[in-house]
C-alpha cells in the first residue's frame, strides 16, 4: 500500500498502546508500543515482532478503555532491528477518540449536490454571503452554475 491508496491522510501523532498477537511459534504476545500516526481507519505502529501482512492482531488503547481488531497492511523492518507495521481497522469506528479532517466527505455525492452543500456551508459559517458568491462566480465565468441557483437567486 502507498500513501497514494489511503483514503484520509495520517495524523502524526504518537499514542501508547498494547498490541496483543500470536507470534511465528503461534505463542499469545502482548506487547507495550506507540502509534507513530494515525488516521480514521488504521495507524502506523513500532514493534518488535515481524507481522506478515493480512495478520491480526488486537489493539488496545488503554487509557481511552478502547480495543479493536486490525488487520495488518504492511510490514517493514527497520535498521535498529525493530518494525513499523501499517494496520487497517476492521470495523468502521473512531477508537481514537478524535475527530479527522477529510476531504472525502462528498464521496458518492454528485457534483451538484455537493455544490449546494458548500454554498450553504460557507454561508452558515459567515465566510461568504449568497450576493457575493454570486458576484464572483458571474465576474469568474459570466453565469451562476445550475446546481446554485436555488441557493443563489434567478435573477443574476
Amino acid at each position: 500500500m502507498t500513501i497514494d491508496d489511503r483514503r484520509t491522510n495520517r495524523v502524526p501523532l504518537e499514542i501508547p498502546v498494547e498490541i496483543s498477537y500470536l507470534d511465528q511459534q503461534g505463542v499469545r504476545r502482548l506487547e507495550r508500543t506507540q502509534t507513530k500516526d494515525i488516521d480514521r481507519h488504521g495507524a502506523r505502529i513500532g514493534t518488535n515482532c515481524y507481522h506478515p501482512p493480512g495478520g491480526r492482531i488486537n489493539l488496545g488503547i488503554t487509557h481511552l478503555g478502547r480495543s479493536a481488531t486490525c488487520r495488518v497492511v504492511w510490514c517493514n523492518g527497520l535498521s535498529n532491528g525493530s518494525y513499523e507495521i501499517g494496520v487497517e481497522l476492521e470495523t468502521p469506528e473512531n477508537v481514537w477518540g478524535m475527530h479527522f479532517n477529510t476531504t472525502e466527505w462528498t464521496a458518492g455525492m454528485d457534483p451538484a449536490t455537493t455544490l449546494w452543500t458548500l454554498a450553504q456551508m460557507l454561508e452558515e459559517k459567515g465566510i461568504i454571503s449568497r450576493e457575493e458568491l454570486r458576484a464572483r462566480v458571474l465576474r469568474g465565468s459570466g453565469q451562476v452554475p445550475e446546481a446554485i441557483i436555488p441557493w443563489a437567486g434567478r435573477h443574476v
